[in-house]
């Protein structure tokens, strides 16, 4: 059998984002004895761009001053290679001296008065002067391309990482202007702001050119084998960079070895945000390494000096690792995590590390056996997204309906638009779709197999009501499945908005049993239900009921004739859909009555088809995958984040025994080890009973202070 390259393994990686001073006595050989002793087996170092941290004989290089006649690239890729560490140079080209725009000013980007872009962070510019290369120039291309050519015939490095690969706004240099034009026939857009829909057809041209860029620059590194890697900086999923700079991990996915995202620790993102983002990951391209890129300093990336909650970090690591990611760790100070100024959280990442290794096979050998699937549109999301989350309409969503999930241990992971297909939903019981607005007829058309042939569908807000380029439809594209039709009519319920509920014994409205109304909040879309058609309404819209004066706060009538839930039988299926956006006020108003509505209809739609049950609190999460290998097997994670009701985490809550029965595709139970955790006070049974190759298999946890990962041999 050919060897696995490197770059699809599993990944520990350590990157130490070199400043200038931390060249002053660099002591190659103790920063690679402190990656050998953290079983790290990949390390990313500064080779330059900005400022080179080699000795540099190119025509354009900026060799650091602290540089002398040492050469550190040589000497860490040397004792990195001697003892079985991978090296990846991080370059980074976003922008450049003086002397260097004036000797090619035709390569850098320029505004609408055609005066040079300059580099800024957030808005604030540097203390130093950094003019802004165009990505379709020279310098990102040309002279990028003889950069990363010398380190691999000076250096041998294993890989290029190209740090802050896109570039943000419109420019407007001459060679912009004519492949625009060229493309497009048209003129670039000028005036009023980045973000109005005139810059569309921009946004996305400009996408596909940093896809020509970061293809480009891998043909070129592949021109030294396929076990050298090419990877960029790409922000996704939990940042909006498409809407200023066209970039986005749909677009360049195959111009990636591996696939890499930062996700720093912040406290307006939630706990399982690493594992949300391997699940994406994987469902980008499931044949190649998830990594997670994270600091054990910082929170949000914000403090680069100062360790975050050990706690935290602990569950941030492991939630990447529960769904099957690799680990890359990041610090911006100091020649490696145990010689910068704040050493209190390297030991966590570097305990971590070691158990990564230790069950490397079995931990990046990970493959979902949900029966969930929650389709993602990436055109919806560009749609409605918004950095400020109190503004966005579907990252939200998403959030909050896995929060429900969650909430009731229900096993997830994502079916993206990109190559959807009946095929993406075998095993699926149950595919949920949260506020997608832009829906192709193709796609709708397989979501309509799906259902036909016995699948069941959950909907919410404006699901189907536009096509894929964003034109509204005259009604939904899947109104036969949802068994109702659009009015054309919406209300805003933010305020004072309800639900009367209508079929009080059925099992979307347990434990609503002693209430006619439930909460409402946001956008309602007023539909109707089609008479005839066996779909029923299971609760209804209530005009607004105004609180003052107290005395008129009353209505002729709560009753309206149109349905907020509805559930139709379609074909062999069944389908459920809600006229609000109720996954997104689980996330953003937080009313009980959101979950539970959410939550019973999911669990009312998967019926015995979830594979866990267990009597832990929502605040203990939990992921099951089949590991995918010879050996085979499943693996259970089990995550406690228990604590006071405040972020960051500081001092978790134990929880004691616990106890999950697992329904697992197998016939036959042989033995578990605990990979991480107490196991003191494990016990695993099973009584093997075969049923349509399912076994039932009982877990008890006595103790649970962090996380138990617990490996189950079952074939």
């Amino acid at each position: 059998m050919k060897e696995q390259l490197w770059y699809k393994k599993q990944l520990r990686i350590y990157q130490t984002v070199l400043r200038e001073v931390d060249l002053i006595d660099y002591d190659a050989a103790r920063v690679v004895e402190y990656l050998v002793s953290a079983d790290a087996n990949c390390l990313v170092i500064n080779a330059g761009g900005v400022i080179d941290f080699f000795q540099n004989k190119l025509e354009f290089a900026n060799i650091s001053k602290f540089v002398g006649s040492k050469d550190i690239i040589q000497e860490l890729t040397e004792e990195c290679h001697s003892r079985g560490i991978r090296v990846i140079a991080r370059v980074d080209f976003r922008g450049a001296e003086k002397r260097v725009f004036e000797q090619r000013p035709d390569a850098f980007a320029v505004d609408e008065a055609c005066q040079p872009q300059v580099f800024n962070y957030l808005g604030h510019p540097l203390p130093e002067t950094l003019y802004t290369p165009c990505y379709l120039g020279w310098y990102r291309n040309e002279h990028a391309f003889d950069f990363a050519r010398h380190l691999f015939e000076e250096y041998n490095v294993d890989g290029i990482w190209e740090n802050a690969s896109m570039h943000e706004g419109v420019c407007y240099c001459k060679r912009c202007q004519a492949a625009f034009m060229e493309d497009h026939d048209d003129e670039l857009p000028r005036g009023g702001h980045f973000a109005e829909s005139k810059y569309d057809t921009y946004r996305a041209w400009k996408s596909r050119m940093l896809h020509r860029h970061l293809s480009a620059f891998r043909r070129e590194i592949k021109k030294f084998g396929d076990d050298k890697a090419f990877c960029a900086e790409i922000f996704g999923l939990f940042y909006d960079f498409y809407n200023s700079a066209g970039h986005d991990l749909y677009n360049i996915k195959d111009a990636m070895d591996f696939l890499v995202t930062p996700l720093f620790i912040g406290n307006h993102e939630p706990l399982n945000g690493p594992g949300t983002l391997t699940k994406f990951l994987k469902a980008l391209d499931e044949e190649k390494t998830p990594v997670v890129l994270f600091g054990h300093l910082g929170m949000d990336n914000q403090l680069r000096y100062v360790s975050n909650s050990p706690a935290e970090l602990k569950i941030w690591m492991w939630q990447a690792l529960s769904a099957g990611g690799s680990l890359w760790d990041v610090i911006f100070n100091g020649q490696h995590p145990g010689a910068t100024y704040d050493r209190r959280n390297e030991a966590v990442v570097r305990d971590v590390f070691r158990v990564m290794k230790r069950h490397e096979g079995k931990l990046h050998s990970q493959k979902s056996i949900a029966p969930v699937g929650i389709f993602y549109s990436q055109k919806t999301n560009i749609k409605h997204r918004r950095q400020n989350r109190a503004e966005d309409h579907y990252l939200t969503n998403i959030l909050g309906l896995e929060q429900t999930l969650q909430d009731r241990h229900l096993q997830y992971d994502f079916v993206l638009d990109l190559d959807f297909s009946a095929q993406k939903l075998t095993n699926k019981k149950l595919l949920i779709i949260p506020h997608c607005e832009l829906l192709s007829d193709t796609h709708a058309e397989v979501i309509r197999a799906f259902v036909s042939a016995g699948g069941h569908v959950i909907s919410t807000g404006s699901t189907a009501l536009r096509n894929e380029v964003g034109e509204l439809r005259d009604d939904f594209a899947l109104t036969d499945v949802f068994g109702c039709s659009y009015s054309g009519l919406s209300k805003d319920s933010s305020k004072w908005g309800y639900q009367w509920i209508r079929q009080r014994e059925h099992p979307v409205m347990r434990d609503f049993e002693q209430t006619q109304l439930i909460a409402n909040w946001g956008e309602c879309l007023l539909v109707e239900v089609h008479q005839g058609s066996g779909a029923q309404s299971l609760a209804t819209y209530v005009p607004a009921i105004y609180p003052q004066p107290p005395e008129k706060a009353w209505l002729t009538s709560m009753e309206t004739p149109y349905a907020t839930v509805i559930e139709n039988v379609f074909g062999d299926g069944r389908s459920i859909y809600f006229a609000t956006e109720v996954d997104r006020n689980v996330w953003h108003h937080g009313h009980p009555d959101y979950s539970m509505l959410l939550g019973n209809t999911v669990s009312y739609m998967l019926g015995d088809a979830n594979r866990l049950s267990t009597n832990a609190p929502a605040s203990v999460q939990m992921t099951i995958s089949k590991v995918d290998n010879d050996e085979g097997g499943f693996l259970l994670h089990v995550i406690n984040v228990t604590s006071s009701p405040r972020r960051p985490v500081v001092d978790l809550v134990p929880v004691r025994d616990i106890s999950i029965a697992l329904d697992l595709p197998a016939r036959k139970y042989h033995s578990f080890e605990v990979l991480t955790g107490d196991a003191s006070g494990v016990v695993v049974r099973s009584d093997n009973k075969v049923e349509d190759d399912t076994i039932r298999v009982d877990v008890q946890i006595a103790h649970l202070k962090d996380v138990v990962a617990l490996y189950i041999a079952a074939q």
